[in-house]
């Protein structure tokens, strides 16, 4: 046994179950950002590659990109801590007039750091659109904004 492994059994329980506790608290939040990381990046390159698409087929985007991060802002003001303003939501995804324009919305929004839930913050940290979405709105609520999309000639839905 090396030394290290016998000055651990010389400690207290208590202390045994912390030094493990916090070790697997680490380990779990590190493997949960390096997850997040894959994810994000594969999710960065889908949006690229889908812009690309429907740039190809001829759409542009409708407002100058600053919008795009204005929209982003608003939602995110709207869908910030407990409680929702569903109509802020609504008309949001209402301004939209193609997929270039979603597809715009959701790199502007990007990751950004979650606190409207009943956890702590850091136990949601940062998640996109998609996921913000799914945690503040109801399904009747998502399916509104699919109708919204769709009816704006949006293929993409939530």
């Amino acid at each position: 046994m090396s030394k290290l492994t016998q000055s651990f059994f010389k400690l207290p329980p208590i202390a045994q179950w912390g030094i493990i506790l916090g070790l697997g608290t680490v380990a779990f939040f590190g493997g949960k950002k390096i997850y997040n990381t894959i994810l994000s990046s594969a999710d960065k390159r889908d949006l690229n590659k889908e812009q690309a698409e429907a740039e190809r087929q001829g759409e542009k985007l409708t407002y100058p990109l600053s919008q795009y991060n204005t929209f982003a802002d608003k939602l995110e003001q709207a869908m910030f801590d407990i409680g929702t303003n569903e109509t802020a939501v609504y008309n949001v995804f209402k301004a939209l007039k193609n997929n270039l324009d979603f597809i715009e919305l959701k790199k502007a929004f990007g990751e950004r750091k979650y606190t409207g839930g009943v956890l702590p913050y850091w136990a949601y940290g940062s998640l996109n659109l998609n996921k913000w979405i799914a945690e503040e709105m109801s399904q009747s609520e998502i399916s509104n904004i699919n109708t919204i999309l769709n009816n704006n000639g949006i293929k993409y839905t939530f």
